[in-house]
């Protein structure tokens, strides 16, 4: 049987910005920020007004991804044009009173169990 470890390393073979290994991630948040960050990748214009069409799917940048506990945060990026997506959150947080960062539903959680 394989040791966990083999599972759990965090190289990339092609390229070294990739996101690979595990994640703890809310799957309706990802999948509403890959189509908002495509959509708004494939929307960009120039200043005279014309559509940038470059081509690809935009991908999860690991130098732009920030852990939060156990969940992360992350950008979507283009390895073709300049495009690099706002921040999402891929959890929800605890509803509290005041400013400051939330907390991640997940490391909440955690900390209970």
């Amino acid at each position: 049987a394989k040791a966990v470890s083999t599972y759990c390393q965090e190289t990339g073979d092609d390229n070294p910005d990739d996101v690979v290994g595990y994640r703890v991630w809310l799957a309706t948040a990802v999948v509403k920020a890959t189509a908002s960050a495509q959509r708004e990748h494939d929307k960009r214009k120039t200043e005279s007004g014309e559509l940038i069409c470059c081509g690809p799917l935009v991908r999860l940048s690991a130098k732009e991804e920030n852990k939060v506990g156990i969940t992360t945060e992350g950008k979507f990026v283009c390895d073709y044009c300049s495009y690099k997506s706002e921040l999402y959150k891929f959890y929800d947080v605890i509803k509290t009173p005041g400013s400051g960062r939330k907390t991640a539903v997940p490391n909440m959680a955690l900390q209970v169990a």
